[in-house]
């Protein structure tokens, strides 16, 4: 199953269960960043630099995860 991380504007990036993660967000002049409201699915985190990182598990069909990201 692929999973599809979309923003606002557009996707984020796609993976597929099983599959190790990096992928970096970024904001100009940012130093920190942390998830502030809902959360990431199942195996991955946030790091401080902006790093989402893991290793996606186990999710339902056509299940949507939403989370915003606060970057100071």
């Amino acid at each position: 199953m692929d999973i599809k991380w979309t923003t606002t504007t557009g996707t984020l990036f796609t993976t597929t269960i099983g599959v190790v993660v990096s992928q970096a967000v970024s904001a100009t002049n940012a130093v920190q960043y942390s998830v502030i409201s809902g959360n990431l699915p199942s195996g991955l985190s946030l790091s401080d630099n902006g790093t989402i990182v893991g290793t996606v598990g186990y999710v339902e069909n056509s299940t949507t995860s939403t989370f915003v990201v606060r970057a100071t």
